[in-house]
């Protein structure tokens, strides 16, 4: 379930997919995260959320192949890959949205924990005016540490800590 990592995993920061594109260019990087899904032992579904027609027929497209799965040199590939993705982001958010659902302070968490992953890959750069467009009733300093959007993360983020992170970079612009 979710092998795209809530759309994540769908656009690569782009040396890793410069370097999955030079192997297999008609691949897109959805195609990556399904293939790799299915390399796994025991697996015998892989269930994904499409929102397009466009992702529907590259899901079609991936699971038709005479040749599921990744091989070795592909499995090499995405590993050199991977870690050029982990290098950007620095906290694991989807941006489910769940954690908001009882957020009584009603911050835009997502939004916040986005701007902050973008902080620490780039430093201050167009932070500011990130920041400025996130629509929100509160802020991260708003944050009552309350845990309420704990109860509802699937990645178990420490989102009270981590808001008190996002009020630093803040206060550091």
């Amino acid at each position: 379930m979710e092998p795209v990592r809530g759309g994540k995993l769908a656009v690569l920061p782009e040396k890793a997919e410069k370097l999955l594109k030079t192997a297999h260019p008609d691949w897109s990087m959805a195609a990556w995260a399904m293939r790799f899904v299915q390399s796994l032992p025991n697996v015998l579904v892989v269930l994904s959320g499409m929102s397009n027609m466009e992702q529907i027929e590259d899901n079609v497209k991936t699971f038709s192949s005479d040749k599921p799965g990744l091989s070795d040199e592909d499995k090499a590939l995405l590993d050199k890959a991977c870690e050029m993705f982990r290098a950007y982001i620095h906290v694991p958010c989807t941006g489910c949205r769940y954690c908001t659902a009882e957020c009584p302070q009603q911050i835009n968490i997502p939004e916040f924990i986005s701007v902050y992953n973008k902080f620490k890959v780039n430093g201050t750069w167009g932070i500011k005016s990130d920041l400025e467009n996130i629509v929100t009733e509160g802020k991260p300093a708003d944050c009552l540490q309350c845990g309420a959007c704990m109860k509802h993360c699937p990645q178990s983020i420490q989102i009270p800590d981590l808001m008190g992170n996002v009020v630093d970079m803040v206060n550091s612009l």
